[in-house]
């Protein structure tokens, strides 16, 4: 069986590939909408005869104001065969909002069959009210929580705005005659695979249908079948032939007059800031890892930074290496080195750097750029012992990546028994095969997660990464 998360990663990918359109957004007037002339008029074979359509140059536009309430419903199904094993991936979510007074709430649920019950579900809910963010998840625990912050205003900005999710593609056709969807005005749109041509990640076979109302450009119905598979440029991203995928999003209750009540035993929850006293915009310090110049900061803490560059991945990619070489930085593993993606780790003194550099999902004309930097902590719990051929990648607070030539199947074994005679408890087996083993364990209020794959380095060795929370 694959390994879940490679999974996780390909259906999460098709999902917001489908869903985020951004090929060239820009900003929009309203009265833009349908109401200007067509750039080019053509007959197109959508399989349901020929029409005479008009190709448009937009791909979001979003009028706050003409929205003060709505529910949606998103649904998207994967089915493919991989590795002689059968998979169907659910994912689903239900999203609430009103803006007088404004209340957010959206609930959300993945399955699959096929892949371990524990680690193939988990369901989330969320509220925001009055800029507190109450949320309860079955993968953290069963128990409501209430935060506070900056983070919350993210959230709030996210579920408040449909577009952010689904947009229209550039090469998107619309129909000649408004159409009424959910009693809203809407043009019709279509688009297929080709939309995608060029992107970071296309479809072999795509059919889709966008529903956008005409005054105030947002998406109220929308609907694709996509059959064949799908992968991503540098193909490290993909879904089989085999796969089909069906997704839909629908707003209902447009503008309605309803209410949105926070369930009592969230409103008891003890509200906390997430990022207590966290400067995001704190000055990068670290004169030892230059940035681009031109280069526009996300946010920075004391050991980390996240930014965008309108370089392209290859640029960023030789500048941070020929950067961080000159000021003694020394790459230790490469794991991706692509024309999309690069990521790698480098040590300097005790110092450890994390770097990711990639094409941005949304923004492809843009480059995100993410360093983290660690301080080696020599690894000193008695109480989960390492195997006696351990060589130590990286020991952090609470972390520890080791290599051994012990199997997955030894390692698991080995450090299975040491830690139940450490007084550590198996909390959940979430896979063990030939090619991974994911577990949890428990010992009075902490939380221990164990990831075991190969290295894939000359010596044949296995990976061990073990977290303390």
């Amino acid at each position: 069986m694959r390994k879940f998360w490679v999974i996780s990663i390909a259906v999460f990918s098709l999902l917001f590939a489908t869903l985020s359109c951004r090929l060239q957004e820009r900003e929009i007037p309203l009265e833009d909408i349908g109401l200007s002339p067509a750039n080019n008029q053509q007959s197109v074979d959508t399989g349901r005869g020929a029409i005479e359509v008009a190709s448009i140059d937009i791909t979001r536009v979003w009028k706050p104001d003409v929205l003060s309430s709505y529910r949606s419903d998103f649904l998207m199904e994967s089915k493919f065969n991989a590795d002689s094993e059968e998979y169907d991936i659910i994912f689903r979510s239900h999203t609430d909002v009103t803006q007088n007074p404004s209340v957010q709430h959206i609930s959300s649920s993945h399955q699959a069959e096929g892949i371990p019950s524990e680690t193939g579900s988990f369901e989330t809910e969320l509220y925001i009210v009055d800029g507190i963010a109450y949320s309860k998840s079955n993968i953290l625990s069963e128990q409501w929580i209430a935060f506070e912050g900056e983070l919350v205003d993210s959230i709030s900005e996210l579920l408040v705005n449909p577009q952010e999710f689904v947009l229209i593609p550039e090469q998107a056709q619309r129909m000649p005659d408004p159409e009424v969807v959910n009693g809203v005005p809407c043009w019709h749109y279509l688009y297929d695979e080709t939309a995608f041509e060029g992107q970071s990640l296309s479809y072999r076979e795509l059919d889709a249908d966008l529903w956008v109302a005409i005054e105030g450009g947002f998406i109220v119905k929308s609907e694709s079948f996509a059959s064949g598979g799908m992968e991503s440029q540098d193909h490290s991203i993909s879904l089989p032939e085999n796969a089909q995928t069906r997704t839909t999003y629908n707003m209902t209750d447009i503008n309605a007059d309803f209410t949105i009540t926070l369930p009592p035993e969230a409103a008891q929850a003890e509200i906390s800031d997430l990022f207590g006293n966290f400067d995001f915009d704190s000055e990068w310090m670290r004169e030892d890892v230059p940035i681009p110049t031109e280069a526009e900061v996300e946010y920075s803490f004391e050991d980390s930074i996240a930014l965008q560059t309108d370089w392209t991945v290859q640029q960023t990619t030789d500048f941070m290496l020929t950067q961080l070489s000159a000021n003694g930085w020394e790459l230790e593993m490469e794991y991706l080195n692509s024309e999309d993606h690069f990521m790698g780790d480098f040590k300097k003194a005790d110092d450890f750097l994390i770097l990711s550099i990639e094409k941005d999902l949304f923004e492809p004309d843009q480059t995100s750029i993410h360093v983290e930097i660690k301080e080696f902590v020599p690894w000193s719990r008695t109480d989960i012992p390492l195997p006696q051929d351990a060589y130590i990648e990286q020991s952090f607070e609470g972390e520890v990546r080791i290599l051994t030539f012990l199997t997955i199947q030894d390692a698991a074994d080995f450090l299975g028994t040491q830690l139940e005679v450490n007084g550590w408890v198996l909390d959940k087996e979430l896979l063990r095969d030939e090619t991974s083993y994911i577990a949890s364990f428990i010992k009075e209020v902490e939380t221990l997660s164990l990831f075991i794959n190969p290295a894939f380095d000359e010596q044949g060795r296995t990976r061990i990464e073990i977290t303390i929370e």
